[in-house]
């Protein structure tokens, strides 16, 4: 999953975890659900308290809000899979993603 975040799912299939990645992760190659960081979200969680990012962080998370919230206000929280992805952080990322989106076999 190199530095993607790792999705948790329950029984029913719903997320109930986004555990995020640390540099030292980047050569991971085990399998699992990689979270995209892309969201449809209800607006009721816009009310809700800002997490942050692991104990002690001054950053906020995104996904830690977001699961916290969910489960909290009983939002549904569900993946959408996908097979084709192109994990874009930084600059060298655009470069490389944008070679991948010119090959007619993506």
């Amino acid at each position: 999953m190199g530095r993607a975040g790792s999705v948790q799912l329950d029984a029913n299939g719903s997320i109930t975890d986004i555990i995020e990645s640390k540099e030292e992760d980047a050569a991971r190659t085990e399998s699992g659900i990689a979270s995209t960081n892309l969201y449809v979200l209800d607006t009721r969680l816009f009310s809700f308290p800002l997490i942050p990012k692991h104990e002690g962080s001054l950053e906020y998370g995104l996904p830690q809000t977001v699961v916290a919230a969910a489960k909290k206000l009983g939002v549904a929280f569900e993946p959408v899979f996908t097979k084709k992805w192109i994990q874009v952080t930084g600059p060298t990322d655009l470069v490389a993603a944008e070679g991948i989106l010119k090959n007619p076999d993506f």
